[in-house]
């Protein structure tokens, strides 16, 4: 289950493994869990310290939910928001939705949603064998929208 803090810890999202289900967040006196169902029984991870709330599945949150998480700016009477891919001064955007920029967030901290397509075996062997090892390892941070579940501090 890959999982991982967002907009600088006031989020956290979790790739469900397929077939899932987020149950509930049960608090310890020192610690939040999150509990998922799964064939196999119940499984509860580990969040960081705080108060936590299930937002939804990354496809499901809505254009005001979103606009609740991430940085915005009113400029000139309209909503622009924070596009997180871009580095350095913090970069307002009239062009993208607060959905667009929930999902640049998590880009930012580099993961992905679409996968790069598997390289071809070329004549030279060494050469594609290192370009797969590469496409493996970028394999990893590759996340559904529809298994990603996201996560509030409230």
């Amino acid at each position: 289950m890959k999982h991982f803090p967002i907009l600088n810890g006031r989020c956290y999202v979790v790739e469900l493994p397929e077939g899932e289900k987020p149950k509930r967040i049960e608090k310890s006196y020192t610690d939040s869990y999150l509990c998922v169902t799964s064939p196999s029984g119940e499984i509860m991870l580990k969040l960081p310290p705080g108060n936590w709330q299930i937002v939804g599945r990354l496809s499901e949150v809505t254009e005001s939910e979103a606009a609740g998480m991430v940085d915005s700016d009113d400029q000139y009477g309209v909503t622009m928001y924070r596009n997180y891919k871009t580095t350095g001064m913090p970069y307002f955007d009239e062009q993208i939705t607060a959905i667009e920029a929930l999902e640049s967030a998590i880009v930012a901290e580099g993961y992905a949603f679409q996968s790069a397509p598997k390289p071809e075996n070329k004549d030279f062997y060494w050469g594609y064998l290192k370009d797969l090892a590469k496409w493996e390892a970028a394999q990893s941070r590759v996340l559904c929208r529809e298994r990603c579940l996201i996560l509030k501090k409230i």
